[in-house]
């Protein structure tokens, strides 16, 4: 994939939403399929029982993704050079500031990905 073919995804809320393009972004950005990964982490609630995980929380500066909450729904996308680049379905793709993106949200996390988390405690 290229990256203009990342860039001309085009907006599937089934198919093809905000945390499908920022999965196949972060593999584009850091050569790492983390899909099986971040869908278990979502399905456990973004949180585990262990005190390891593949995610991360981490400060704004570090973080490679982005979970906004609005009050109707959650939204994702991946911190490039700043800015984060995500999908939407008024726009497709962007790469915006997140202050621009998190006007309305009410929660926002950052995560970093730990290919290699230590053992459990």
């Amino acid at each position: 994939m290229t990256l203009d073919d990342l860039l001309n995804k085009q907006y599937d809320k089934m198919n093809y939403n905000c945390f499908h393009f920022m999965m196949e972004a972060f593999e584009y950005f850091y050569g790492v399929d983390i899909s099986e990964q971040f869908n278990k982490f979502l399905e456990d609630g973004m949180t585990t029982r262990r005190r390891t995980t593949m995610f991360h929380k981490c400060g704004y500066k570090e973080a490679q993704i982005v979970l906004i909450n609005y009050w109707d729904g959650l939204h994702c996308g991946l911190m490039v050079h700043g800015r984060l680049l995500h999908i939407t379905d008024e726009y497709n793709v962007k790469w915006e500031p997140l202050e621009q993106v998190s006007i309305f949200a009410y929660k926002i996390r950052y995560y970093e990905y730990n290919q290699n988390p230590a053992q459990p405690i």
